[in-house]
């Protein structure tokens, strides 16, 4: 059997048909690549400096902090999903067709837009008064009277005995809290060792030679002092105060037979004061020497620096790369207590 073939007005409508559908496919490719923007177009350009700009605007929105805020770089902390922070940071050179770079964390710098011509980053600040920076630092050593235990004086329930200082601070320091006294004492032993010794920081008035308001205090049982000398450690409960002093450090104790206090007899710097009343319910009235009393004192201070500049609320970004400039801005909201 003969098959039959194809005739020739088949031929020529499959032909044609297959010319048709050939140039319809290099029309659609043609167009196609003249639609997609090529290197060196205008619109290309703005398309990559839109995503450039809007990355940082994202990015910034969701910012902790910001850390370095300048004209053409800026870096700003991010939490993370697993609740740590990383520092972003975007820069450009400030060279004519350097790129704007990203740097995320310690990794290195990855480009997000080429050939940027300029760039300027503005920033807005809080608006209103700024309070002071006020820092609580460790407690630390304020006044410290070292001696030998060659010279002494009695404290009992007629006689207590104080030494005059002038706080040793840091610069700036506006207040302290007095937390600890040192006084080198020893139990006597004419009578039972019962009552309380009460240390006390007072504030001092140079031109009365008094003591003054009451600051910090604390107490230590005669029963807990040996009957050698030791330097008696004593934590004190204290009001906050202001440091424009001078304070004083005074024994104060309860007992008859009382306790010895050492003096520094070798010292001829600053006094130590002694107050005595005839009663126990008497005005205490004043001897004075020209020894000091072997103590200590710890505290801590409160410093008062110059204001941080006012927070950052806003971040605006103008960039071009040789299309149109495209500027965005981002609102920040910063974590409380976090650096502006």
């Amino acid at each position: 059997m003969r098959q039959r073939g194809m005739t020739l007005i088949e031929l020529l409508v499959a032909m044609t048909i297959t010319a048709t559908v050939i140039g319809g496919l290099s029309s659609a490719i043609m167009i196609t690549s003249r639609a997609a923007p090529q290197s060196g177009d205008p619109l290309k350009a703005r398309l990559d400096t839109l995503h450039g700009a809007d990355l940082l605007a994202a990015e910034l929105a969701g910012a902790i902090d910001i850390t370095e805020a300048e004209p053409r770089s800026i870096a700003f902390r991010v939490r993370r999903h697993n609740g740590s922070t990383r520092t972003v940071r975007y820069h450009w050179s400030g060279v004519a067709g350097d790129p704007l770079l990203r740097t995320f964390g310690s990794g290195e710098d990855v480009e997000v837009l080429a050939g940027v011509q300029r760039m300027a980053i503005g920033y807005e600040r809080q608006q209103g008064p700024v309070a002071p920076r006020e820092q609580t630092r460790e407690e630390q050593l304020v006044t410290n009277i070292t001696g030998v235990d060659d010279d002494r004086f009695t404290v009992d329930d007629q006689a207590a005995i104080s030494q005059p200082f002038e706080p040793d601070l840091p610069d700036g320091t506006v207040r302290a809290t007095f937390t600890e006294a040192r006084v080198m004492l020893r139990r006597n032993t004419l009578l039972l060792p019962s009552g309380t010794v009460t240390v006390q920081v007072r504030r001092f008035d140079p031109d009365a030679k008094t003591p003054g308001r009451l600051i910090a205090w604390g107490e230590v049982a005669v029963s807990s002092i040996s009957t050698s000398y030791e330097l008696v450690r004593v934590p004190l409960t204290s009001h906050e105060t202001p440091t424009d002093g001078p304070f004083c450090v005074m024994v104060v104790c309860n007992n008859s037979s009382g306790v010895t206090a050492a003096i520094d007899r070798d010292s001829r710097i600053g006094d130590w004061r002694i107050w005595y009343r005839e009663t126990p319910s008497s005005e205490w009235k004043e001897w004075s020497s020209s020894r000091r009393l072997v103590h200590s004192v710890r505290a801590v201070p409160t410093t008062k620096t110059d204001p941080d500049p006012a927070p950052i609320r806003r971040v605006t970004l103008e960039i071009d790369n040789g299309s149109r400039p495209v500027r965005v801005g981002a609102f920040i909201k910063p974590t409380p207590g976090a650096s502006p």
